[in-house]
């Protein structure tokens, strides 16, 4: 006669199935290195690293459009996109800035999408903060020819073309673009 396990469990079978799983371990990820030397530290919210001798390093992109993009190793940061946000000022109700494609490989396209229709100053800076290169947006959108610069991180900077009544513009969050190659 067989007993049917699922219908009547033995006592035993729970102290036996938590015992089992004491010894199986699960699937993990962790950052691993493949090369000569390199090291990973992190202090006070600082995070620190670097790698001699990676082995294996790609870049992988869609050949449509720049949308996909995909990075290997160790070096690779995590890549947030962010494509929209929202600033209110006393002259506004509400302004939306859109820029894409973001990775970009060639032209960057920006949309200032304001409730006053007023003029904007875009600036192009590098990771370092230097300026690059002045644009004047006017109805609303501009292409940046992006394809003479570096791979990198850049920033575009907006600044309203209305002076305040100090004499000063008003600008806006920094928005940040990832070049690639």
């Amino acid at each position: 006669m067989r007993k049917n396990l699922l219908l009547r469990p033995s006592p035993l079978l729970f102290p036996i199935c938590i015992l089992f799983s004491g010894v199986c371990y699960g699937q993990s990820l962790e950052r691993t290195l493949v090369g000569s030397a390199g090291t990973l530290t992190s202090a006070q919210g600082v995070e620190v690293n670097y790698s001699i001798g990676e082995l294996a390093v790609a870049t992988l992109t869609s050949k449509s459009n720049d949308a996909f993009v995909c990075t290997e190793g160790f070096q690779q940061k995590q890549i947030v996109e962010t494509s929209k946000f929202d600033t209110r000022t006393q002259w506004y109700s509400r302004i939306r800035v859109e820029a894409y494609p973001n990775p970009v490989r060639t032209n960057l396209t920006v949309y200032v999408y304001d409730d006053n229709f007023d003029d904007y100053r875009v600036d192009l800076y590098d990771a370092s903060e230097r300026l690059i290169k002045q644009f004047n947006l006017q109805k609303n959108k501009l292409v940046i020819p992006m394809q003479q610069y570096p791979a990198g991180f850049y920033w575009l900077k907006f600044f309203n073309t209305r002076r305040q009544k100090d004499g000063t513009y008003t600008n806006f969050k920094p928005y940040k673009i990832i070049k690639v190659n």
